[in-house]
């Protein structure tokens, strides 16, 4: 393949460590999000839709810039349609979706959450890449479509591009346990309160599980320690670099791996999972072998450096999985082509 130059090559390592009996909480890199907002009658109470609009809106103020594509549906109007997407998922646009989100109202209307779930799959198929599924509201579902089932065909669907994070207003249990039980569905995500929303930090902390900051991406764990706040262990790892066309570590990228290498036996339960990308420049034949060779040079680095090969798994994705969506695949020197010739680690809880 004809290529000239060098573009940076980035990765990452999402790590969480599992000590049971304490909890972990692992970083996910999603580059799409997608809200369904439950507007029903019992949303009336109190002011959860008020609390539901300034948490998504709130939200969307701080996704990243990267985030490809979003979108907003309602559920629980009381007259046709009772569910409504309010802000179809198109290319992620920060002002138009806070227009949609703007003004929620009550829709005194029951809580269809299976068939809201069920009619966000056009939705998500217009999302690109990594797809968040964020549900906001009460938790009481009482439509007909069961709520297990739509969740376990989306997640049939999209394997590991799906995510599901839901956060609850008010502190019914029925709707607590809905609320967790839509998440364990999904494979992966995060359950949160909203009282855990009620700080511009809270909101933050919790964007930044669902679209970790670019070059770090981090987890939090749970000390097993007992104390009456879980002691927090950010481990971060620093981004290196590729020269253009090729799977050799630049003397740099050797420096960064030996820093990165020590945080790994400092860490000694997180195993992880060394996944290599292109661009979409070339063919796909031709990618698919160079992000297969970049995986495998990150992964042998880390076992010369004293790392367990059983706690590595490699995988190459070339230019049909890119970690980043690519407008201009023939602009080499874009944002987006630089940020797919990278290997990214992903945890992997065992």
């Amino acid at each position: 393949m004809k290529r000239a130059g060098w573009v940076l090559a980035g990765w990452v390592v999402m790590v969480a460590v599992w000590l049971a009996p304490a909890w972990a909480l692992a970083a996910e890199h999603n580059d799409s999000g997608v809200f369904l907002i439950d507007v029903s009658e019992t949303m009336g109470y109190k002011d959860y839709v008020a609390q539901a609009e300034k948490i998504a809106r709130s939200m969307n103020q701080k996704f990243p810039n990267y985030v490809l594509s979003a979108g907003a549906e309602i559920y629980g109007n009381m007259n046709y349609p009772q569910i409504e997407w309010i802000s179809p998922v198109q290319d992620y646009d920060r002002a138009a979706l806070d227009q949609a989100l703007s003004g929620l109202t009550k829709g005194n209307g029951s809580t269809p959450m299976g068939s809201a779930v069920n009619q966000s799959g056009p939705g998500l198929e217009q999302a690109r890449g990594k797809k968040a599924l964020i549900v906001i509201g009460d938790g009481l579902d009482n439509g007909f479509a069961n709520l297990a089932t739509e969740i376990k065909i989306l997640k049939d669907k999209y394997q590991s591009d799906l995510c599901v994070y839901t956060i609850q207003i008010g502190d019914n249990p029925r709707g607590t346990k809905v609320m967790a039980d839509l998440v364990k569905a999904g494979g992966c995500g995060k359950t949160t309160k909203a009282s855990e929303l009620q700080s511009d930090e809270g909101v933050q902390a919790l964007v930044d599980i669902i679209f970790p900051p670019e070059g770090k991406v981090v987890a939090a764990v749970a000390a097993p320690a007992p104390q009456a706040k879980p002691k927090v262990i950010l481990v971060e790892f620093t981004d290196t670099h590729f020269d253009f066309d090729k799977s050799t570590l630049t003397p740099l990228g050797k420096e960064i791996l030996v820093k990165n290498i020590k945080t790994l036996k400092d860490n000694p339960n997180v195993n992880i999972l060394i996944a290599g990308y292109t661009s979409a420049s070339g063919t796909d034949e031709y990618n698919q072998k160079l992000s297969e060779r970049r995986a495998t040079t990150v992964r042998d680095a880390l076992i010369a450096g004293g790392i367990a090969p059983e706690r590595l798994t490699k995988i190459g994705y070339g230019e049909k999985r890119p970690a980043t969506f690519e407008s201009y695949p023939e602009d080499l020197e874009s944002k987006a082509a630089k940020s797919n010739m990278r290997v990214l680690f992903t945890i992997i809880v065992k």
